[in-house]
């Protein structure tokens, strides 16, 4: 008889879904870090009047959007944040969980991310920059999560090889 452990794999570098998603979760945070698409910042930095418009209205949802949870959910979420990271960071590096470590690997560097959009999106509330300035943040915040999410997937690929290399080794 199989138990359900036998379905639920909890090995996560050695298992194809985890580098997936991983891939998938970055890829996404990367293309629209403040849920503005890349192609609509470079349409407007190439002068399209459209896409300018577009991407000021769409800048101001999103950061309504933030400012808003801020306010209602900002002490909550630091709360969770910390919980979470601290929880996974205690199971992966000091009990060894493996996927401890991978969710931390994914959890760690996805805050700092978090972090990063919503200190632009309260810069921007506090003063909306104009067409070239917007697209100027906007392209900054990129440059910034990459920063953090170049070495994070390099970091976990890095981390994988090694604990993969450790526990399977002939």
């Amino acid at each position: 008889m199989t138990t359900i452990f036998q379905f639920i794999d909890l090995r996560s570098f050695s298992d194809v879904w985890y580098w997936l998603m991983l891939g998938v979760v970055w890829t996404r945070v990367m293309h629209a870090p403040m849920g503005v698409p890349a192609e609509l910042i470079h349409r407007a930095r190439r002068g399209s009047p459209e896409a300018a418009d577009d991407l000021a209205r769409l800048t101001a949802i999103r950061v309504r959007h933030e400012r808003d949870v801020a306010r209602a959910l900002g002490a909550w979420r630091v709360a969770f944040w910390s919980c979470a990271l601290t929880a996974c960071g205690l199971a992966a590096y000091l009990y060894f969980v493996e996927f401890a470590q991978a969710v931390f690997l994914l959890l760690a560097p996805y805050a700092l991310v978090r972090l990063l959009v919503a200190r632009t999106a309260a810069r921007m509330d506090a003063a909306m920059p104009s067409d070239d300035a917007l697209v100027r943040a906007h392209l900054r915040l990129r440059r910034q999560v990459q920063v953090v999410v170049l070495p994070a997937v390099f970091l976990s690929a890095v981390w994988g090889m090694g604990y993969n290399l450790a526990q399977h080794a002939l």
